[in-house]
Parts: structure tokens; sequence; C-alpha cells
């Protein structure tokens, strides 16, 4: 019996669900620490319009969504992990986050707040990292929107313009506060 091989450009739905099954806990692991949420809070400070953020579409480019993924790396971080970063859910685009933190090498340092380590490793992929390229005003301000969410629990005050996208969520107790 030959057995004919058939591709397509549409995605294999089976293997998606496989992956992100395969993936799921560690990625849900990671979405519950406070350094990630701090961590990830600090990338959507850089990259997006707080007044449009799940929309948010660059104009230059395909980068789309709270944490602006190019629509290459969408695809490929959803085939990978089956995670969508464009997605206008903030949860479900946050996990693509950290699947695309995973990728490159990132996600173990944030866990355990190396954010200078995580930096290195991420400033080519949200380009408003410290040390990225787009250096400006409102990424000099994400270690501080990291250190305020850490010490206040999700709040931030001090920092004009930034907003808590993902709330604290108390690893003691596992109880989260509520976006502002």
């Amino acid at each position: 019996v030959k057995h004919s091989v058939y591709t397509s450009n549409k995605p294999d739905e089976n293997q998606e669900s496989f992956e992100r099954k395969k993936w799921a806990p560690k990625i849900e692991e990671l979405y519950k620490n406070p350094n990630v949420r701090a961590y990830l809070n600090g990338i959507m400070h850089g990259e997006t319009d707080p007044k449009n953020a799940a929309e948010g579409k660059n104009p230059t480019s395909s980068a789309k969504g709270y944490f602006q993924f190019l629509k290459g790396i969408n695809k490929a971080i959803k085939d990978k992990y089956g995670y969508e970063g464009q997605n206008k859910d903030i949860a479900e685009s946050a996990k693509a986050a950290i699947a695309l933190m995973i990728d490159n090498g990132a996600a173990d340092f944030i866990a355990k707040g190396d954010f200078e380590a995580a930096d290195k490793r991420l400033k080519t992929v949200w380009t408003s990292l410290p040390g990225g390229k787009e250096s400006n005003v409102k990424s000099d301000s994400i270690p501080q929107i990291r250190k305020e969410f850490l010490e206040n629990k999700g709040e931030i005050k001090s920092v004009p313009g930034a907003k808590t996208y993902i709330p604290y969520e108390d690893p003691t107790n596992a109880k989260s506060t509520k976006n502002p």
C-alpha cells in the first residue's frame, strides 16, 4: 500500500492542539509568575498604544496586538507552541509572548527576576526593551514599571501613561488583583 503525503498551507488542528497540550503546563506556570507578569507589562508599555492595545497595528510592518507580533513570528509560535500572539485575548497573546521568551532562552531568566539577562536575549525581538534599537523615554521607564509592579502588587503609579495590562497574581495564595 502506497501512502501519499498531502501538504497544505492550512495548519493541522490536531498538531496545533498537541503542541499546545505539550507546552501548556510550562507556559501556564510561567504566566502565573509575578516576575513574568512584570516583564509582560513592561513589554506592553514599550510596544503598544494603551488606547488601542489589542488592535494596535504597526503602520510600517505586520506587527500587531498587545505584544506587536510580526505575522511570520506569530505563525511560527502558533505552529510550535499552539498560542497566537496577534489574538485579541490578552491572556492568549501573553502566553504566546511567553512561548517566544522560551524560544529565545529568556523565560527562565525572567522567572528568576534576572531582567537584564532577559533583555539582552529579547532586545531584538521587542526593540523597545532596554538596549533595543528603539530605546526612548517610554522604553527607559520599563525597568521602573517592572519594579513598581512587583513592589506594589500590580500598581504602577510613578510612570506617566503606564498601565497594568496583566494583573499581579500573589504566588502565595494565587489570588489576582483587578485590572485598574
